[in-house]
């Protein structure tokens, strides 16, 4: 934990009553590999109730002690936390940790299978229009361009994967390795993985053969 969020949480603790816990979400938590200069801390602050007062104070400090880039801060109303199936919901019972404070992770409810399994299936039916762009455009973007719009679509592909292989299966993958391994097309999947884990080292080339990997797999489980 840096030095920053430790003395944050401190202040949190001893100035914000409403404060609840503060938790990580996402690969920074999971084990998959961090990419410097792409991986964000996706921070969340629990607050057991709205406060205008609260999330001024909280926007003050930050604005007084600032993090680098690499810091998403968001608040969350407990009540509303601990229950819910939207893709952030799903992602927040399988794909976070309480840094401190209560375990509102452990008590999130599960997130309803069926809906999580539609979830996946639209948001990948979604990226492959979005794939086919990206795809077409690295005809012509840098190479540092590229890796910055396209590392986002590459984790999506994973996030919706995952939802759609809890929602078939009730076992949520929580890193991209274990998604890629449960995808039948294991030499397609590991060309996605490769390039989401390695992102900044990730050639033109490498991304194109990527996207067309990613394209053909959902297409697949579409006509599955």
């Amino acid at each position: 934990m840096s030095e920053n969020l430790n003395q944050f949480i401190t202040w949190l603790q001893g100035n914000v009553p409403s404060f609840v816990a503060i938790l990580e979400e996402g690969s920074t938590v999971t084990g998959d590999p961090i990419q410097l200069g792409f991986s964000d801390h996706d921070i969340t602050i629990i607050l057991n109730q709205e406060s205008t007062i609260d999330l001024q104070a909280i926007f003050d400090w930050l604005k007084e002690n600032p993090f680098d880039d690499s810091y998403l801060f968001s608040t969350r109303i407990v009540d509303e936390f601990l229950v819910g199936d939207s893709l952030n919901d799903i992602s927040m019972k399988f794909r976070a940790q309480v840094i401190t404070g209560k375990n509102v992770v452990e008590e999130k409810q599960f997130p309803n299978q069926v809906v999580a399994k539609q979830i996946g299936e639209e948001g990948l039916q979604g990226l492959i229009i979005r794939c086919e762009r990206r795809w077409l455009n690295l005809s012509h973007w840098t190479l540092e361009y590229s890796q910055n719009k396209n590392y986002e679509i590459f984790k999506n592909f994973f996030v919706f994967f995952a939802a759609k292989q809890y929602g078939d299966s009730g076992t949520y993958p929580q890193t991209r390795t274990e998604v890629a391994e449960r995808i039948p097309q294991k030499e397609l999947a590991l060309h996605v993985l490769q390039v989401v884990n390695n992102i900044g080292s990730s050639t033109i080339l490498q991304q194109k053969i990527a996207f067309e990997s990613a394209i053909k797999i959902i297409r697949n489980q579409n006509n599955s």
